[in-house]
């Protein structure tokens, strides 16, 4: 005599059909990105504003800068830090960021040749970390993806 156990689930078609919706959401994955890369640049201008990197405040300017700043040349432009003339806070903006779409996500960066130097610093400038995502950047593109994998572009 032999024991059988039979298992059936009833309801798994809307199981399916549910699952092949997630599928095609994901597949069609341009839309999602481009609201994350808007989330990371919003981010990035609020690291600006707030003259920020992820570990804290940044260095105070030299005392030499706040003089340039004062006279000659550079009289009357921003005081703000890393902000002299806008030239980088303005090329991470979403309207003029640059973005490269990969098949896992997208890549926003500035091609200005002195902004590495500034977010890592190097031997005669202090960091001034600005490419990071704050604790919320993550939480809302954690929920655009959400979003998208449920609901679609």
């Amino acid at each position: 005599m032999s024991l059988v156990l039979s298992l059936r689930f009833y309801g798994m078609e809307g199981i399916l059909d549910k699952l092949k919706k997630i599928e095609q959401n994901i597949k069609n994955d341009r839309a999602m990105f481009t609201k994350m890369a808007v989330w990371a640049f919003k981010d990035v201008q609020d690291h600006f504003q707030k003259e920020s990197g992820s570990s804290g405040r940044w260095p105070s300017l030299s005392q030499a800068t706040i003089k340039s700043r004062r006279q000659g040349k550079k009289a009357g432009r921003s005081p703000r830090m890393l902000q002299d003339t806008g030239r980088l806070k303005n090329s991470l903006l979403p309207t003029t960021g640059k973005t490269r779409f990969i098949p896992d996500g997208v890549i926003l960066y500035t091609d200005l040749v002195y902004a590495s130097a500034h977010n890592f610093g190097t031997d005669k400038i202090p960091q001034r970390e600005f490419m990071w995502l704050s604790n919320e950047a993550k939480r809302q593109i954690i929920e655009v993806v959400r979003k998208h994998v449920m609901h679609g572009p």
